[in-house]
């Protein structure tokens, strides 16, 4: 017998008996009894029991949950017929300063904007653009950090369709982020950011600068993102090193901090910053590259000599 069957209100030790019925249209509707709900055993009643999480507690401010389904729901958005719309776009109320309204998220049904998309955010990470729905949410940093491959594509579409779908979403977006990109400029330029504001400057793939063991060394972003503990905060970065293992080279997983800080700090003087911010780009970036030409010919076994103190590692120790 087919069927879901819904404990919608009261409470399984108020009710006498409990019935389901069929929904078929071949035959005849059942009704079956069964036995009372505390005769029963854990989990053997036929029947879903549901729970609404309503408003919060006027004086605890926790969320009410309760098994009396509300009576002033709104229709979903996502219907059969909003879905024939390129663009889905939710808003919340905003206080920033800027607007009073603000995009939560962006649901794109275009397969002509999703195939253009697909290109603009094509290897950021948490991205699945091949998805049937492909939803962006705020803040929208992947459109943040590769705003102006979003530019190249609507400039770049020929075919007239496929760019006035593209013109939406970049018009939605544009007035939707222009404060945050008008901040994220101005900080280029001074060179200067805080700390809530560090993944501005932290696009996945870019290449970045740190020190290690009085050197300065080179790392590709691949991920970033705000981390706390019971000691600090800090914003991590997941990064890809060169590694010699002994008998390969290949890419090995390092992870930097950027302790917490106020106000604002030079780029150039955390702990680790993107590498095209280095006062001194173009040599450094020389001086890295010759670095790295140099551990790969002395990678392997040959004749070093070396005369000054040496440490022997021994029963675990160093003499």
């Amino acid at each position: 017998m087919a069927g879901i069957n819904t404990l919608a209100a009261g409470s399984v030790e108020d009710i006498d008996d409990i019935v389901y019925v069929s929904d078929g249209d071949d035959h005849d509707s059942q009704l079956n009894s069964m036995p009372p709900p505390s005769s029963l055993g854990p989990g053997m009643i036929p029947a879903i029991k549901s729970f609404y999480l309503g408003e919060r507690h006027s004086r605890t401010r926790r969320p009410i949950v309760t098994d009396q389904r509300p009576d002033d729901l709104l229709e979903p958005e996502e219907t059969e017929e909003n879905g024939r719309y390129a663009l889905v776009i939710r808003y919340f109320r905003c206080y920033d300063g800027w607007k009073n309204l603000a995009i939560s998220s962006i649901v794109v049904h275009s397969p002509m904007l999703k195939m253009v998309l697909a290109g603009v955010v094509a290897d950021y990470p948490g991205m699945a653009p091949e998805l049937d729905r492909l939803q962006f949410e705020y803040p929208f940093r992947p459109f943040v950090h590769r705003w102006q491959h979003l530019v190249h594509a609507l400039d770049s579409e020929q075919d007239p369709e496929t760019k006035s779908h593209v013109q939406l979403f970049y018009d939605a977006l544009k007035t939707e982020l222009g404060p945050t990109l008008e901040t994220r400029d101005d900080f280029f330029n001074h060179k200067t950011i805080t700390f809530e504001s560090l993944w501005m400057i932290f696009p996945p793939g870019q290449l970045v600068i740190t020190t290690q063991n009085g050197r300065q060394v080179a790392a590709k972003l691949t991920d970033a993102m705000n981390h706390s503990d019971e000691h600090e905060r800090v914003h991590r970065l997941k990064c890809e090193m060169i590694h010699f293992n002994g008998s390969s080279v290949g890419w090995g997983t390092h992870w930097f901090d950027i302790p917490e800080f106020t106000g604002m700090r030079k780029i150039n003087e955390l702990t680790v910053y993107p590498l095209h911010f280095h006062p001194n780009v173009d040599s450094i970036t020389r001086e890295l590259i010759d670095n790295g030409k140099a551990y790969y010919r002395l990678l392997g076994v040959s004749h070093k000599h070396y005369r000054g103190d040496a440490l022997i590692r021994h029963q675990r120790s160093y003499v």
